[in-house]
C-alpha cells in the first residue's frame, strides 16, 4: 500500500514590500511522503516570494514534468518555472527551454557545493539560483502544525516570519 501525503492548511498574512504585494492566503499543502518538512516549508516560502505573479504549486514530486512550482499564460505556457532542491543540470536545461524564466531555490547550506559543481555548465542558461537558509527552515518547521498561522513580510530580500509568536529573520541568498 502506497503511503500517503500529508496535508497542512497555511493562514498566511504577506506583505511582500519589495514586489508591492499584500494578501491574505489560504494554502493547502501536500507533503509528499518522501519530502522533508523543509522541503515542503521552502515550496510554502517560494509561493510567498512570487505570490504576485500568479504563482501555483503542481504536482512536484509526483510528476517528473513539471516544476515544484510555476506560473502558465492562458494558453498553458509556462512563463515562470520554480524547481526547488539540487536539481540536475539536464532538469535545469530542460526548464530553461520550457520557460521564459527558471528558478532554483536551495534550502540547504551545502548548496552552495552543488551550485559551484555545475556553474560552469551552467553559465549560458537564463536561470535565477536562490538560497534559503536551512537553520531558518529547520526553526519553521519546530512551529509547523496541521493548521499554521504565519505573518510573513518580504523587504531588501529579507523574509521576517511569525510563527507562533516566534521570529524568525533570514537573508535570501542569490548564487546566480
Amino acid at each position: 500500500m502506497a503511503l500517503k501525503p500529508t496535508i497542512y492548511k497555511f493562514k498566511i498574512a504577506l506583505s511582500n514590500l519589495d514586489s508591492n504585494f499584500f494578501d491574505q492566503l489560504e494554502l493547502t499543502v501536500a507533503q509528499h511522503p518522501s519530502e522533508t518538512p523543509q522541503r515542503m516549508l521552502c515550496r510554502v516560502l517560494c509561493y510567498t516570494l512570487f505570490a504576485h505573479r500568479n504563482i501555483s504549486f503542481t504536482k512536484g514530486l509526483s510528476d517528473v514534468d513539471v516544476p515544484d512550482l510555476w506560473s502558465v499564460s492562458n494558453d498553458d505556457h509556462p512563463l515562470l518555472w520554480i524547481e526547488v532542491g539540487e536539481p540536475s543540470l539536464d532538469r535545469l536545461k530542460r526548464a530553461c527551454r520550457k520557460a521564459e524564466e527558471a528558478i532554483v531555490v536551495c534550502f540547504k547550506d551545502r548548496s552552495k557545493v552543488w551550485w559551484e559543481g555545475i556553474e560552469a555548465k551552467a553559465a549560458g542558461l537564463n536561470l535565477s539560483v536562490l538560497q534559503f537558509n536551512e537553520s531558518a527552515l529547520e526553526s519553521l518547521t519546530n512551529a509547523l502544525a496541521r493548521t499554521t498561522e504565519l505573518s510573513i513580510t518580504i523587504t531588501e530580500n529579507t523574509f521576517y516570519i511569525a510563527a507562533n509568536a516566534e521570529p524568525i529573520e533570514f537573508e535570501i541568498n542569490t548564487l546566480k
